[in-house]
């Protein structure tokens, strides 16, 4: 029998940021960016750069982002598909004081 001491196993586990969900949210649900783009009533390069991480988009398109893409909007914004109201906005609010946003 194998025994592996997980505890001493140095392993990297990515840590996936808003546009890595954003991403998958679209494989998720089977969309692209210009199908997105026209949802939300944007270009398809606010799109690209809200997934390629180069802005942040606002509650209120994350909002409308879960819903077209049917993931929970807690999971869109925190990585933790509980997170409650504020904790979201929170989020958002940090993420649009260190970066540039849409």
């Amino acid at each position: 029998m194998l025994c592996i001491d997980l505890v001493s196993v140095n392993m990297h586990v990515p840590a996936f940021d808003r546009a890595d969900r954003l991403k998958k949210s679209l494989r998720h649900a089977d969309i692209g960016s210009q199908e997105m783009a026209d949802y939300l009533g944007v270009s398809r390069n606010s799109v690209s750069n809200w997934i390629n991480g180069r802005f942040v988009p606002s509650l209120a398109v994350l909002r409308a982002w879960a819903a077209r893409t049917g993931v929970s909007l807690g999971w869109l914004v925190t990585g933790n598909p509980d997170a409650d109201d504020e904790s979201m906005r929170e989020s958002v609010k940090a993420d649009c004081l260190t970066g540039p946003n849409l």
